[in-house]
């Protein structure tokens, strides 16, 4: 699940790790303040780590898309680098999550090509500064992106960027089961074309109603992700479910 407000961590973050043990997860993207203390970090993830919980360093913004803010993207994948290099091994983060979303650029609108060709770049740039930290990217994607064309590769952007990343996080933000596997189908077919593993993600946030599972229980969202495991059990490259986000989700009455 995410965790986007690094501040849940200030005092170890015990109901974060309860909460996502109670729930059998093993992953946790934790969206990374570069001003949050070192010692914060350790204590979090090493907390998470004793329960076998994973945490992935998140960080991401629309406008990491462009060139002109490549600096912003290598500084993260820098200092999640340097942050390991000085953490034991059992409080560091064992990946990075980008959540970019470039087609909220305003230049989207205007020159779709421009700012996917930049966008292409800056990741191809990320995960080559990632892999020389020995720390694999994933990257986060709408469900749709297979109907957008990648300049100079003669696929679809969705297809491009699970080819260029080590595991693609697919938002397939619809509020039913069939929803979610309905507009997913398609990104999951190119993960698995080109060998990249894949994770669905829902949304548990007030986003819309057609989009969330938002007013419903967590008792619901726990049946909703074992039918979709149970779908999606053998084949087209999933690798699992993932939830956005943990406030939301925390506070769904239980059932």
């Amino acid at each position: 699940m995410w965790v986007w407000h690094t501040t849940l961590i200030d005092s170890g973050g015990a109901s974060v790790i309860e909460f996502a043990k109670t729930h059998e997860l093993n992953t946790i993207y934790l969206q990374a303040s570069t001003t949050i203390p070192t010692a914060t970090y350790e204590t979090f993830i090493g907390a998470a780590s004793a329960q076998g919980i994973r945490v992935v360093a998140t960080s991401g913004a629309p406008a990491w898309a462009l060139a002109v803010n490549l600096s912003q993207l290598t500084g993260f994948v820098n200092w999640a680098s340097a942050y390991n290099s000085s953490a034991p091994f059992q409080d560091r983060f064992r990946s990075i999550n980008l959540d970019i979303e470039g087609y909220l650029v305003p230049s989207w609108a205007t020159d779709q090509a421009s700012v996917t060709s930049q966008w292409m770049s800056n990741i191809q740039t990320a995960m080559t500064d990632g892999a020389a930290h020995g720390l694999p990217v994933s990257v986060d994607i709408p469900f749709w992106l297979d109907s957008v064309p990648a300049p100079g590769a003669n696929e679809p952007l969705g297809r491009w960027l699970a080819q260029h990343s080590s595991q693609l996080v697919i938002m397939a933000y619809r509020n039913s089961v069939t929803g979610v596997l309905t507009v997913a189908s398609a990104e999951l077919a190119d993960a698995a074309t080109v060998g990249r593993p894949a994770v669905l993600a829902i949304d548990t946030t007030d986003s819309g109603p057609t989009t969330s599972f938002y007013g419903s229980t967590q008792l619901v969202v726990g049946q909703v992700l074992q039918q979709i495991s149970a779908a999606l059990s053998t084949g087209s490259g999933f690798e699992g479910w993932a939830v956005n986000d943990y406030e939301a989700w925390s506070v769904m009455p239980p059932g």
